[in-house]
């Protein structure tokens, strides 16, 4: 039986370290248009370099990940932390993956 849950692995390359990104990140307030919390790790050893900023969710399906994407991009305010984050990010990867059980 395969799980429900749909884990998102966001995956970032920084310009210039952490700090700038950080400011952003720990601005933003994602549960207002129906994100879930998120997971925050920087990757110490392995084939990401440090310049990598991963983010990780857990969404209950695909349809409440589309369903917050579209709160997300009716609103001017969440448009804004993206244009503030893309200032500090250099690329952008996004990975869905499917549990199987």
């Amino acid at each position: 039986m395969m799980s429900l849950e749909n884990p998102t692995a966001v995956c970032l390359v920084l310009r210039n370290g952490f700090g700038e990104v950080l400011v952003v990140s720990r601005r933003d307030n994602e549960s207002q248009w129906g994100f879930p919390s998120k997971r925050r790790y920087r990757a110490l050893y392995g084939s990401y370099s440090r310049d990598y900023y991963i983010i990780e969710r857990e969404w209950d399906g695909m349809d409440s990940r589309e369903a917050a994407l579209g709160n997300g991009f009716r609103s001017s305010e969440w448009l804004a932390l993206g244009e503030e984050l893309n200032l500090v990010v250099e690329s952008l990867q996004i990975e869905i993956y499917q549990g199987l059980e």
